[in-house]
């Protein structure tokens, strides 16, 4: 009997965690929405601005990579091998 006044204990005890880390997933929603509202207003109205900053910065890096592309192709062999090493510590 005592087993199952544990296991019953326990049952109840995860039903309880569950309820409460709904509540407070439910009040950090309630808390985030009116920021996260603020955000998405912005990226709206200045969303056009940068769009044409990037295209600008694109199409400058375009231009520089026609020039020279060595310096492009180094840095993505860089990258590649970053990822590497990162990629294959977590394996261990």
């Amino acid at each position: 009997m005592p087993s199952r006044d544990f296991s019953h204990a326990v049952m109840s005890n995860a039903a309880e965690a569950r309820e409460r880390a709904n509540d407070m997933l439910r009040e950090a929603r309630h808390r985030a929405e009116p920021a996260l509202n603020q955000v998405m207003d912005y990226a709206r109205q200045e969303g056009d601005m940068l769009a044409e900053a990037v295209g600008t910065q694109l199409r400058r890096a375009g231009q520089a990579v026609r020039a020279d592309p060595v310096p492009a192709i180094v840095g993505a062999l860089g990258v590649a091998l970053l990822a590497s090493l990162l990629l294959s510590r977590r394996r261990r």
